[in-house]
């Protein structure tokens, strides 16, 4: 099989529907010799916030000498990027050849079930000294949830999100979360709402949270490139990802960062330097020659951050959305972007495995096109910033288009 063949033969996959539950991927690992215990590892959980922390993290570690794991999902352009290390997808070689072996053992296994059986056994194969795993959905039943002693579990902001797999409260949601707890592993979270913190207390008594005072400046453009300067106690940092929201990621993962320090220490240079590197794409990705954000945002809390940040940062500027759309889309979700008091115009089109639109009428005056390349082409008066949101898929998306049109 070819790298090609085998990238075909996952797409079909990914079609198929989605199996939560650890059975089958224990089994393979049991084949293959249990490679998520023969590597240090970081579990990193929640709703809003695990791949900038992830990403961060990972950035921090290799900046400090580590060679760093990391596994995320989804990707955005490459499928590539959902297994990295220090900071970089896995050749094509190693992809295909992490596909043969878990393919060699493990039948009918899901399309996330097979890439992070591949990504534990490549960390292995490649003796990473520290793995950043992000959890794909919920956590209990999540197919990373598999490591029976990671260094730490991370616990991001948790809100309401796949309720009808996860269930309807936050209570409900926060114990699906809290079901990759292992005995003896320290927990670290931040500022959560009032009943996940009780679940998440309940669940153990060594969970430690972050308290990390991060002061938020302004977007500074250096040669055309964009950073936040970010402020913790008395000392500047800056910090590639714009959105106002990370400072409370950067709180988590300076908190993480010093309950592991004497298992994995690491430098003032090297956080410094880890945050002036990450690179985090379709997350508040401000394009200043093209007065274009994108941004991954898709739920409620995530539409709630993404305002805030649009309303301080950009206050000045006129705004026209272009949002992507499911049939499962909540028409209120939408509305909070349409009524925002900068907003100017609104463009809408299919998000993933969407043939079609529905119900357009609920959506008030909006215009309709075919996909986010139709909205990216059209043009903008000079004081109007384009804004793609409502899923990474679009974002990746997005961003595809743009690399075409360079």
């Amino acid at each position: 099989m070819t790298y090609a063949e085998f990238i075909a033969w996952l797409n079909q996959l990914y079609q198929a529907p989605m199996r939560l539950g650890l059975k089958e991927i224990q089994n393979v690992l049991t084949s293959l010799g249990q490679p998520q215990d023969q590597v240090k590892t970081i579990h990193v959980v929640g709703t809003n916030g695990k791949g900038s922390v992830s990403a961060t993290l990972a950035s921090v570690y290799t900046q400090a000498g580590y060679k760093t794991g990391l596994f995320i999902s989804p990707h955005l352009q490459d499928i590539r990027e959902r297994i990295q290390i220090n900071g970089q997808p896995v050749s094509e070689e190693s992809f295909l050849k992490a596909g043969q072996v878990v393919l060699e053992v493990g039948e009918d296994l899901t399309y996330f079930t097979l890439i992070n059986a591949m990504a534990f056994w490549l960390f292995r194969e490649e003796n990473v000294d520290i793995a950043i795993i992000e959890a794909g959905l919920g956590g209990r039943l999540d197919s990373t949830n598999v490591m029976t002693r990671a260094e730490a579990i991370v616990v991001t902001p948790i809100s309401y999100d796949h309720t009808r797999i996860l269930g309807p409260t936050l209570t409900h949601i926060a114990t699906e979360k809290a079901g990759v707890f292992k005995p003896g592993v320290p927990v670290i979270t931040c500022e959560q709402p009032e009943e996940v913190m009780q679940v998440l207390k309940q669940k153990t008594s060594l969970i430690q949270t972050s308290s990390e005072t991060v002061q938020v400046e302004n977007i500074i453009i250096d040669n055309h490139h964009p950073y936040r300067e970010l402020k913790v106690n008395g000392h500047a940092y800056r910090f590639n990802l714009l959105g106002r929201y990370q400072s409370q990621n950067v709180s988590l993962v300076f908190k993480i960062l010093e309950t592991l320090q004497s298992v994995l220490p690491v430098s003032q240079q090297a956080v410094e330097s880890g945050l002036r590197h990450v690179y985090w794409p379709g997350r508040f990705q401000y394009f200043y020659d093209r007065q274009l954000i994108i941004d991954g945002s898709h739920n409620e809390a995530g539409f709630k951050t993404l305002l805030e940040t649009l309303s301080t940062d950009f206050g000045n500027m006129d705004i026209h959305f272009g949002i992507s759309l499911l049939k499962s889309r909540d028409v209120v979700l939408i509305s909070s972007l349409m009524h925002y008091e900068k907003t100017a115009a609104v463009t809408c089109f299919p998000g993933l495995s969407s043939k079609q639109f529905h119900e357009r009428e609920s959506y008030g005056d909006v215009e309709w096109v075919e996909s986010v390349e139709t909205f990216l082409r059209q043009s903008s008066s000079s004081n109007m910033l384009k804004v793609v949101t409502g899923s990474l898929y679009t974002a990746g998306q997005a961003l595809n288009y743009l690399n075409r049109s360079e």
